[in-house]
């Protein structure tokens, strides 16, 4: 019985162990990752904003890049219309509210919709196309 007791107590002080571990590691990386960080973007803050914009633009240009080669250009470009699309819709939407155009914001709004509708009933009958003239090439 003492020793299931004691195993209980040496589990618990094992985990304890591991979380504080963790957590120093934690602490320690983050004091080594984000002090040069800060440091440098107080000491120059154009060169490290243009750096960030930077690495941004280079996560975007590959992120596009990996969804173009995974999905195909039409396929792509018909899904970035419909995200532009509704992005889009909403934005004016909101600005048109905050500008007190209601009844503008609310023809926009279900425009949008609509237009979405449209979209994607006109790309599905596109890809439809295609994929049947690539069996019928085939």
């Amino acid at each position: 019985m003492i020793k299931n007791i004691a195993k209980g107590y040496r589990k618990f002080i094992s985990i304890v162990g591991k979380v504080l571990l963790l957590a120093a590691l934690c602490l320690v990386l983050g004091v080594c990752i984000v002090f040069p960080l800060w440091k440098w973007a107080s000491s120059s803050p154009k060169i490290y904003s243009w750096f960030v914009l930077g690495l941004l633009v280079a996560g975007a240009v590959y992120l596009v890049f990996s969804l173009l080669k995974k999905k195909g250009g039409a396929r792509f470009f018909i899904g970035l219309a419909k995200i532009l699309l509704v992005a889009g819709g909403i934005s004016f939407s909101i600005y048109m509210v905050l500008n007190s155009n209601r009844i503008v914001a609310a023809v926009v709004f279900v425009s949008t919709f609509v237009l979405y509708g449209v979209l994607s009933a006109i790309s599905t009958s596109v890809l439809n196309k295609r994929k049947q003239n690539a069996k019928g090439n085939q």
